[in-house]
């Protein structure tokens, strides 16, 4: 097989042998143009045909002979190649590839053949046994210029084919059009059989490590059946709903554990839902008669609620006392609105200076105690051009 070669196509003789329409038992109609495979011999240098190529190669004859009302050329030889590359002076056809079709699971090409007379005979006789396909990979489409990754430039007759996995031409009873290949012979690996990390990663344009991570496996070289394995844990793993774990918050508002199945998660539900059963509750954590009346409970609530914001009030008010923020002429100000808001008294006492101090120091005649003037104090007395015994007179709790 060719690979690579000049694409421009030489002129075929059509009456280098009259064609022939009947096809004899022993000549098939149907021949095996390509297979999918990896080559690395190929003096051209390594080759990889995977499905995917093959459907190119389709592709392409379809739109550029079948399309178009014309055939696919098979020569003697690579007459075609070397008469376009050397100037041979005849390149003539064997045969003319009127259709095309993939077949075994688009792992195999194949065309099928209006033999000419003289070629029919020779295949009959057996002077000719095999072909060789002459394969184009990545060249510019001659119309679109878009690359195409295979195609099929010319199929030869030959005796001597580099792959020797294609059908021989001369089987007792070749495919017929529709059928597939493995009811009538034993498919052949096609060279060295692609990996399925590398066919995977052809078929998805990723690099096989990628394909290989994918899958849970430590490197693109994994045999066969690792990746098939692998592929099937994946889909038995996706096929599989994966597992409700109620919400921390929400187990814990029902009172289960988060991990709880759904009969007991729905259990629980019921229980709350019955009719009385909150009050039975509220009154079970009061510690009073769950034949008791809602207005009772509820007062008991009512007045658990008061002594808790009681407490919270007079804690923030004292301590703020202590600390100097408050005069305690203002603790009853201060207390109603802390138990009205907790949260607007603590933010508004939190950031007040400490205004008073509590030092006492004896006056000049030293018959009482007069409180020293802060530093904030004297401050605000510069500011307002007040003494300290007119600050100190505006409020007599200061003194």
């Amino acid at each position: 097989m060719a690979v690579n070669h000049n694409s421009n196509v030489v002129e075929n003789e059509p009456n280098s042998g009259v064609l022939c329409s009947e096809i004899p038992a022993d000549v098939p109609e149907w021949v095996m143009v390509a297979r999918t495979g990896q080559w690395a011999g190929h003096p051209a240098g390594p080759q990889d045909v995977t499905p995917q190529k093959l459907r190119s190669a389709l592709d392409y004859y379809n739109s550029h002979y079948a399309a178009q009302g014309t055939d696919l050329v098979i020569d003697y030889h690579h007459a075609s190649v070397f008469a376009a590359r050397y100037g041979a002076p005849k390149a003539p056809a064997a045969g003319w590839i009127q259709n095309m079709e993939l077949r075994a699971g688009d792992t195999e090409l194949w065309g099928k053949v209006l033999w000419t007379t003289t070629a029919r005979t020779a295949v009959a006789d057996r002077e000719w046994r095999y072909l060789s396909p002459v394969l184009m990979f990545n060249r510019p489409d001659p119309v679109t210029g878009d690359p195409v990754p295979l195609y099929i430039h010319s199929v030869a007759l030959t005796n001597t084919p580099f792959l020797t996995e294609l059908e021989a031409l001369n089987v007792a009873q070749p495919p017929s059009a529709g059928t597939s290949a493995e009811a009538t012979h034993t498919l052949s690996q096609g060279g060295m059989q692609m990996p399925i990390v590398k066919q995977l990663a052809e078929a998805l344009a990723q690099e096989p490590r990628q394909v290989a991570s994918a899958l849970g496996l430590a490197d693109d070289g994994a045999e066969d059946k690792q990746v098939a394995e692998a592929i099937m844990a994946a889909v038995g793993a996706a096929r599989e709903p994966p597992a409700e774990v109620l919400p921390e918050a929400v187990a814990n508002a029902l009172g289960v554990e988060p991990g709880a199945d759904e009969v007991a998660v729905k259990a629980k539900i019921l229980a709350l839902q019955a009719p009385g059963a909150g009050l039975m509750q509220v009154c079970s954590a009061l510690g009073i008669d769950q034949a008791s009346e809602l207005e009772a409970a509820l007062t008991a609530i009512g007045e658990l609620q008061k002594d808790h914001r009681k407490n919270e009030a007079e804690a923030l008010v004292d301590e703020a006392i202590e600390a100097g923020k408050l005069p305690p002429a203002q603790r009853d100000f201060w207390m109603n609105s802390a138990q009205a808001d907790i949260e607007a008294a603590t933010a508004a006492i939190g950031p007040m200076p400490v205004m008073t101090h509590q030092d006492a120091h004896p006056n000049a005649a030293g018959t009482g105690n007069v409180r020293v003037l802060s530093d904030e104090e004297k401050s605000v007395c510069g500011l307002m051009g007040l003494t300290a015994e007119q600050f100190l007179a505006v409020d007599p709790a200061l003194n």
